[in-house]
This record gives C-alpha cells, sequence and structure tokens, in this order.
C-alpha cells in the first residue's frame, strides 16, 4: 500500500483526447487494486486507447483507519487530491473516474470541492468530467454485519460508521454531488455492484447501496465479489467491456465538444436562490435548536441583507456568479471544517464560533471571488443566509 498520496501516468500519448484517472478504495493500492492474475487493467486500457492518457491515484489506505475517525480528514483529502490532480494537468481536457468501493466516495468529495471553486483549474476540472464510473461504492451505508469485519479487515465499523447514521456525512455527500451532477449536462454516472457473496457469505455493497440516487442511474450487476468487482480476468470481462464502451463515447463526445476556456467553468457555481431540501427549518428553528437564540435577531437581520443584495442581482450575471461562488466556498468550509469535526462531535459554542472565525471567515474576507471582493461581515451574512436557505446548520437534530 502507499504511504503517502501519489498520482502515477501510465500511459501518456502526446496528444491525448482525454484523461482516465483510476481511484482504489480502502484496504486497497493505486497498482494491486486494478491488477489480476491476467495482468493490470490500466496497461490494458492504455493498449486499448493509445490516445487516451492513463493515470492511478493513490492514498495510504492503510493509514485510513485514523484518518475516518476525523470526518475532516476526508474533506482534507478531498482537497489534497484537487491540487495534486490540477497540478499534473487533470483539468486540461476531458476526465474519466474509474473508482473502487471508498475511491467513489472520494472522488464526489473531490469533484463537490471544485464544484464552483473560485480556483479556476479546480472549476475546469469539476466541468471538464464526463463520467464517473463507480465499480461498488457505498453511496448509502451498507450492512455491515460481524463476518465483513472479519472477511474485510480494513472495513471495520470505525470506516463505516463514521460515514454513515450518527453524522450523515453519506447524506450530505450524496446531496451535495447531486448538485454538482445536476450542473454538468456532459456528465454521465455509471454504478456497478458486486452480485456474488464475499467468501460465500456476504455482499459487503448490496444493490440498494450502490445506488447514487442520480436519475437514469441504475446499478449494473457484475458477477464477481466485492475484492474482484474490480479485477477483470480479461478484456472479455463484463466490467472491463463496459468501462471500455463507455471510454469510447466519452472520447467521441470530446473530439465533438470545443474546449473549454477557463472563463466558462466559471458558470458552474451552485444557485442559492431556492431552499435546499437538505433540513427544511428556517433559520429561527436552527438557531433555537442549537441554543443560539439570543443571537437570531442579529443572523436574521444579517441574512435579510445579505437575501436582498443577491436577489437584486438577477439581472447581473456576472456579479450573481460571484455571490453564487462564494456562497458555494462558504457552505464547503462550514461543512468541512466546523460542522462534521465540531458540531457533530459535540464541541463547545466557543470552539465552534473560532472555528467558523479561522476556518471560515478569515480565509474568505478581503480575497476576490471572480471579480468580487468581500468583507468578513459578508463572510459572516452569507453563513445565515446558508442557515436560513437550509445548506447548512448548527446542529444534529433532523
Amino acid at each position: 500500500m502507499p504511504e503517502e498520496v501519489s498520482f502515477t501516468i501510465v500511459h501518456n500519448p502526446e496528444q491525448a483526447l482525454l484523461d482516465v484517472v483510476f481511484v482504489h478504495g480502502l484496504t486497497g493500492d493505486p497498482k494491486k487494486t486494478w491488477t489480476s492474475k491476467a495482468g493490470y487493467w490500466p496497461d490494458w486500457m492504455a493498449e486499448d486507447h493509445p490516445d487516451v492518457r492513463v493515470c492511478t491515484f493513490g492514498y495510504p489506505a492503510s493509514k485510513f483507519k485514523k484518518w475516518i475517525k476525523k470526518e475532516l480528514d476526508i474533506f482534507e483529502l478531498a482537497k489534497l487530491a484537487t491540487e495534486i490532480l490540477c497540478g499534473k494537468g487533470v483539468c486540461k481536457r476531458p476526465i474519466i473516474f474509474v473508482t473502487h468501493s471508498l475511491g467513489g466516495i472520494i472522488t464526489k468529495l473531490l469533484l463537490n470541492h471544485c464544484h464552483g471553486s473560485s480556483d479556476e483549474q479546480a472549476a475546469a476540472l469539476a466541468a471538464r468530467t464526463l463520467r464517473v464510473m463507480f465499480l461498488a461504492t457505498p453511496h448509502s451505508a451498507p450492512p455491515l454485519p460481524q463476518v465483513v469485519k472479519k472477511e474485510l479487515p480494513g472495513w471495520s465499523s470505525s470506516h463505516i460508521t463514521a460515514l454513515s447514521g450518527e453524522t450523515t456525512v453519506l447524506e450530505y455527500i450524496r446531496d451535495t454531488y447531486g448538485k454538482y451532477v445536476a450542473s454538468n449536462e456532459n456528465l454521465k454516472n455509471v454504478a456497478y455492484y458486486e452480485s456474488q457473496r464475499l467468501s460465500g457469505v456476504v455482499q459487503v455493497v448490496p444493490m440498494n447501496c450502490a445506488n447514487p440516487g442520480i436519475s437514469g442511474t441504475d446499478p449494473i450487476p457484475i458477477e464477481a465479489d466485492h475484492i474482484n468487482i474490480c479485477k477483470p480476468q480479461s478484456k472479455e470481462s463484463a466490467i472491463y467491456t463496459s468501462v471500455n464502451r463507455h471510454i469510447e463515447q466519452a472520447k467521441k463526445l470530446a473530439a465533438d465538444t470545443p474546449e473549454l476556456s477557463d472563463h466558462d467553468t466559471q458558470i458552474a457555481a451552485e444557485g442559492y436562490s431556492e431552499k435546499a431540501d437538505y433540513d427544511r427549518r428556517d433559520l429561527w428553528e436552527k438557531m433555537n435548536a442549537a441554543d443560539r437564540e439570543n443571537r437570531y435577531t442579529y443572523a436574521n437581520s444579517r441574512q435579510n441583507s445579505f437575501a436582498r443584495k443577491y436577489m437584486s442581482l438577477g439581472l447581473q450575471p456576472g456579479t450573481r456568479s460571484d455571490y453564487d461562488l462564494l456562497l458555494s466556498e462558504v457552505e464547503q468550509r462550514f461543512q468541512a471544517q466546523v460542522y462534521f469535526p465540531l458540531v457533530c462531535k459535540g464541541a463547545t459554542e466557543e470552539e465552534i464560533d473560532n472555528a467558523v472565525q479561522e476556518k471560515v471567515i478569515e480565509p474568505l474576507a478581503n480575497k476576490k471571488i471572480g471579480a468580487t471582493t468581500f468583507g468578513a461581515t459578508n463572510i459572516q451574512s452569507a453563513i445565515y443566509f446558508l442557515t436560513e436557505q437550509c445548506h447548512i446548520r448548527w446542529d444534529t437534530e433532523r
């Protein structure tokens, strides 16, 4: 297993139509995960698609047991992956991600982070992604009977429990990814699930868990167990021929699609004029549930001020886009660095307030986002506006 985050270029043609990036899962490895007795899958892709750049992204899965205990680290890994992939040019041309198991979760987080980013290359990465192939990725919490822990030591309860139930991380990732999918009309998601039981005993990711909840995406059964679904035994294997078909489709789309400019990628920011379905309580209910009712008058004043300005920008698409970029950045920072690691862990009000100031307000204050510079009060107002619009919350109530 790799002991650090890595990016390896398996095949690098001079004129590549698109990038194919393989992302392994827990207990996985950028080489072994994709290798069967018949050979190394990325090499086969390079042989069959000489006009495609084939790459692997790896992370120290052996250390993930420690990382997963703090949901923040999953978000941080996605940010680091964004920096590495953009640094390696995975933003310059159309992209396909081939992911196994929790590698699909990391990929969704990466794309959520890039979607609407004020960083032009990160936004380009999200806008240029044409396919995400999910091989036995759990989009909702899978059952974890004791036999799974026995057969897959890396899938101990600390891995999946932290990504489900108590902190609703999987739910948040799924909902946020759905917004990104809706913004990318060229993106197609393809999900597969194992039809065979691991060691003849259990399906680790059954069909219902492998469903990403995206319209038009119906999970496809593959005659393999959880470990071997990503190890085709030949180029005639169902998983290889299916992924191969989608690469061919994406190549045609890439050849027919004009190159996106960096300016074009900036319009991908999520609109926040409509309330989200995540938690439909109003601002007062959320502040009261978080024992912050004494701040409601100020919070409501700030969010109303922001809302009036935001809603008045409908005929000014450039500035409105900047506001959407700001709100997207604030939402991502609040969720990743305040809500999951602190609110969900029962942190004190002072700890939460300090994190909001240090992790959300200060990094964004007086920073140019698009063509607009926002002050600290604007950032604070944006936080309360997102609370009213049901995109963030300050408590763990449902």
